[in-house]
């Protein structure tokens, strides 16, 4: 039941990739996710994290004044 509802959240090229998958080659829909996650988790959203303000560079053209006010 789960698998024929998600079906109906994917559009463009995942359901295209889901479209093509061999039929009854999914199991169980705990099965399935990990696939899923792998193939399409890169596409997600990253939450930011404290580290990685470290990785922020200033360029060389780059004021550290705003150019409009914060607020």
């Amino acid at each position: 039941m789960r698998c024929k509802v998600f079906v109906g959240t994917l559009a463009g090229t995942t359901l295209k990739w889901f479209s093509s998958l061999p039929r009854s080659s999914i199991t169980s829909f705990v099965a399935f996710m990990p696939t899923f996650v792998e193939r399409f988790g890169a596409n997600r959203v990253k939450t930011p994290k404290m580290a990685d303000l470290f990785d922020v560079r200033q360029g060389g053209d780059e004021s550290l004044r705003l150019s409009k006010p914060f607020l």
